[in-house]
């Protein structure tokens, strides 16, 4: 490794500077050199003397450098914007940090040369010394640096931990054993046949054991099944896998997933191809109460220096380094909406140039603002910051020290690279997922559990449940994984009005519903094949058996592997080469593989080159947009378990729910639609709530004490320790204990009175709240009061339920009470079983004209400068009424689309409603 002392920030920047030189030349030798930058400035004078003087003092090499951070000088305004947007600093505020020099651009060696003699002189004009021969010297050894600096890059044999002698006969015999267990008895409504077994699964272990086997991988197995396996015993819930990992026989049978890959048409070679040296990626999702259990099993195994966690990158795309280049700027959200309008091809956004080009309102803004679009286009493609990995864990068989550079953040070691230069190390990234999915269902089991006495195997619930699907086809999916928002719901209303609904329905919606297949139309043509309003079609025979569970519509990326195959006879690997070359864009690899494509289909299913090209080029314009078909199962798999619960135990899932979810915004949503259910949430009881959410009945739900604003959990738990120890006698006396020196109290003549668990009066638990180390105040009591805690026990107070107590209970149960605002009234419409808030009814508005809204077709004006236009509601929705803004929350999306249909700006609107607000309520008026 060759050393440099650095410039601005380097060494002599530091206060302890000789020390650290002194730790360096002893390690590095001739390999350390004395940095000397000719920069006309006191800051770079003062660091080129400490370091001739040290140069005196250590007889250290020393080498001229100039600092390079962009090509031209002219891009110095660009690094200045870039700095202020890491910082979130407004370009024109006076006191925030600028470059001093503006002259870092690539030099020519004549200009070194020049800068080089004038700091010799300033060096002797203020320092005394004469310093030419350090700096001589210095010019030298740039040749001799840079030869040093020759590097050839080679990957990086994988590094694991050794968990057997014969790793791959330990990997087969935990096969053997997961055959067994997996094959004897229904799993998610299926078993296949003895004669399946025998042929299929069989040949198919067999080419998994092989492929890891030849690429070494057996280890990586062993690895994630052991922490899997880990998670399952101790208490952590782990999804039904995660990715390109369900394609795989060998994952489903070590228990790593619970996704039969033959079953649902799962691809090996989606997940390791034996044709490229990829690194297997096993992402694991597990419940996010109990991921840092997972973590630290992992570092207690194979020890804090074999894992770390790795680096993040962020990057500013188009869209995001135009809008934040305007904000910082000083540009106003009226002002960056042009920014929203750049566009996008598969996700991307295209360079602004081309948007510009192609969008009147950004060409506009290009015009008006062009510093700003100058170093916006700049900043394109650029880092932003970087952090650390979500849910990235490196586990290496070796100190990872000796492979990568580490950083410690916080308490955690952090590999300094991001997953793709880790993998060149031969250090293979696991995804540790936190999802609080998994938390919800695991604590709906224990309430079913507690209140049934039933266990609920997730496993063994069917994939044709005829409620579940039931419900799916009504829309019923409140609070259901992937399918609680109203374009999910009428999505699978829509699917439905084929007459049925399965679960290959279920995956295709989780596939369908992204911006890509909806734009495109991939998601209207399917729904249109599955209604019988469109023909199913195949282009060719050899095209039926990959399509045909999407009635002839390319949905997944494992159908173009499979179309390759069938069609133009590919391998799998070749297949997923192809999949992986669409999706980068590789034009040179795509013509390579087009003309293998077109080869192939006329040799095996005798069509003529043209025909071949126009079915490459139909699912090379289909793969942006494709989906992981194993991702799409696995996920659907949760969401059908949430369906379930929610079907048959409806309270006990609501109850989970507002267990675990973790914003005011998002349960103040759960409570309204446990409500549209018939489910009521109440505000704790003093004799029957505790420190999580209990189940009264199948109706009525009551909210825990730590859900009143000023109660921790702690406090909630003393509450009910209260209540648990409760007696009917008084207090005679309190005995302290030497020891801890807490007082207990001691009831009756003798102290033996039994607790009776319950409090029969506000008086009787304002006693109890008194004694010594209760932990529970005067003020805490007088809130449980206010919101109706002591109603069931004192009949003189309001209920619970009583209006009087609402404005109480929306001051101390942010996000548990809604409201009554007229905003909040509901309505039968024709769909049987739905019921919507008024102003939510106006999801199938999609354009201006003709559109709820506005009632009547709007005439087609040329809108002036200076006009304006105006959208009145009936009603403000909840979320406008709680954040006192209108054209909030979900429902304003489809007002926005109508406005931008229209060609209008949502800035050039006046938004009111009919609706009068609450006495001291502000609605601000865009």
């Amino acid at each position: 490794m060759v050393v440099t002392t650095g410039d601005m920030y380097g060494l002599f920047s530091h206060p302890d500077h000789e020390r650290i030189l002194n730790v360096l030349k002893a390690r590095f030798g001739d390999d350390l050199y004395i940095e000397f930058s000719p920069i006309n400035t006191p800051l770079f004078d003062r660091l080129n003397y400490l370091g001739y003087l040290a140069y005196e003092r250590e007889k250290i090499k020393t080498v001229v450098t100039y600092p390079f951070n962009y090509l031209e000088n002219e891009d110095a305004d660009t690094l200045d914007v870039l700095s202020a947007i890491a910082t979130n600093t407004q370009l024109d505020l006076h006191y925030r940090p600028i470059q001093y020099v503006k002259d870092f651009g690539f030099k020519e060696p004549k200009f070194i040369l020049d800068h080089t003699k004038a700091a010799i002189q300033r060096m002797a004009k203020y320092e005394r010394v004469n310093s030419a021969e350090a700096w001589k010297e210095g010019l030298k050894n740039i040749s001799e640096l840079v030869d040093k600096c020759q590097y050839i890059f080679e990957k990086q044999p994988v590094s694991l931990p050794k968990l057997s002698t014969d790793e791959f006969k330990t990997l087969c015999a935990k096969c053997l054993e997961g055959w067994k267990k997996r094959f004897s008895k229904e799993i998610l409504g299926y078993k296949p046949t003895k004669a399946e077994l025998d042929t299929v699964y069989k040949s198919r272990l067999g080419y998994e054991l092989s492929i890891l086997k030849k690429m070494g991988f057996e280890s990586y197995f062993l690895l994630v099944e052991d922490l899997v396996m880990w998670s399952k015993n101790n208490g952590v819930i782990v999804g039904p896998g995660r990715g390109s990992v369900g394609g795989s026989l060998v994952a489903y049978l070590l228990g790593i997933t619970d996704v039969d890959p033959i079953r649902f048409g799962l691809i090996f070679e989606r997940f390791i191809n034996p044709e490229r040296l990829d690194l297997p990626d096993a992402d694991l999702d597990f419940a996010s109460s109990g991921r840092y259990k997972v973590i630290d099993y992992l570092v207690e195994k194979y020890g804090e220096d074999y894992v770390a966690g790795i680096s993040n990158y962020s990057t500013l795309a188009s869209a995001s380094a135009l809008r934040d280049t305007g904000r910082i700027s000083g540009l106003n959200n009226m002002q960056l909406s042009a920014t929203k309008l750049v566009l996008k091809e598969h996700g991307t956004s295209l360079d602004l140039n081309t948007s510009a080009d192609a969008v009147p309102e950004l060409d506009k803004f290009r015009n008006e603002h062009p510093v700003i679009w100058k170093h916006a286009t700049k900043l394109a493609g650029t880092m932003k910051s970087f952090g650390q990995h979500a849910a990235g864990i490196v586990v290496a068989g070796e100190p990872i020290v000796n492979r990568a550079v580490l950083e410690t953040r916080g308490k955690s070691p952090v590999v300094n690279w991001d997953k793709r230069v880790v993998e060149d190390w031969g250090l293979i990234k696991m995804d540790l997922l936190g999802l609080a999915t998994l938390d919800v269902l695991n604590i709906a089991c224990e309430y079913i559990k507690d209140r049934h006495g039933k266990e609920i195997d997730l496993l063994s619930i069917p994939l044709d449940d005829p409620k579940t699907f039931d419900a799916f086809a009504k829309g019923e999916t409140t609070g259901v994984f992937q399918f609680e928002s109203k374009g999910m719901k009428n999505l699978l209303r829509e699917i439905a009005k084929s007459g049925s609904m399965t679960f290959e329905d279920i995956s295709a919606a989780t596939a369908l519903y992204r911006p890509g297949p909806m734009d495109s139309g991939l998601l209207d043509d399917y729904v249109a094949v599955r209604q019988g309003l469109k023909n199913v079609e195949y282009d060719h025979p050899n095209m039926i058996d990959a399509l045909k569970d999407t009635l002839g519509v390319i949905i997944y990326q494992e159908q173009v592997m499979k179309v390759s195959v069938d069609f133009a006879g590919f391998t799998n690997a070749e297949a997923d080469s192809l999949r992986k070359a669409m999706g980068k864009k590789d034009k040179d690899k795509m013509a390579e593989m087009r003309q293998k494509f077109v080869d192939g289909a006329v040799a095996k299913s005798g069509v003529e080159p043209d025909f071949a090209g126009e079915i490459f080029d139909k699912i090379e314009a289909f793969a942006g947009y494709g989906f992981n078909k194993s991702h799409s199962v696995e996920y659907s798999i949760i969401s059908v378990w949430c369906a379930y619960i929610r079907v048959h135990y409806p309270a006990e899932y609501f109850a989970a729910s507002l267990s675990v979810v973790d914003t005011e915004d998002k349960l103040t949503g759960l409570v309204k639609d446990a409500r549209e259910c018939g489910i009521e949430i109440l505000p704790p009881d003093i004799n029957y709530s505790a420190d999580r959410y209990k189940i009264k009945s199948n109706t009525e739900i009551l909210a825990p004490f730590n859900a009143v604003k000023g109660i921790s959990e702690t406090i909630a738990k003393a509450i009910v320790k209260l209540r648990e120890k409760n007696r009917a006698w008084k207090v005679v006396r309190y005995k302290k204990s030497r020891k801890t020196g807490e007082t207990t109290p001691i009831y009756g003549p003798d102290g033996s009175v039994p607790p009776k668990k319950r409090f029969d009066s506000f008086d009787e638990f304002e006693k109890a709240a008194s004694q010594p180390n209760s932990k529970v105040n005067k003020t805490i009591v007088e809130n449980l009061r206010a919101i109706g805690a002591f109603a069931s026990i004192e009949p003189s107070e309001p209920s619970a339920k009583d209006l009087s107590r609402r404005k109480d209970q929306m001051r101390l149960l942010p996000g548990l009470i809604i409201d009554s605002v007229k905003a909040d009234r509901y309505t039968d419409t024709s769909e049987p079983f739905l019921r919507a808030s008024l102003v939510e009814h106006m999801r199938d508005c999609k354009q201006c004209n003709g559109c709820d809204l506005a009632g009547q077709v709007h005439p087609d004006i040329r809108l002036g400068k200076k006009m304006r236009f105006m959208v009145v509601a009936d009603c403000p929705t909840w979320e406008e009424e709680k954040k006192g803004k209108l054209l909030e929350g979900e429902t304003a999306q489809y007002v926005k689309a109508a406005i931008k249909d229209n060609e209008l700006a949502v800035a050039d609107g006046y938004y009111t409603t009919l609706v009068k607000a609450k006495k001291g309520t502000v609605l601000n008026f865009v």
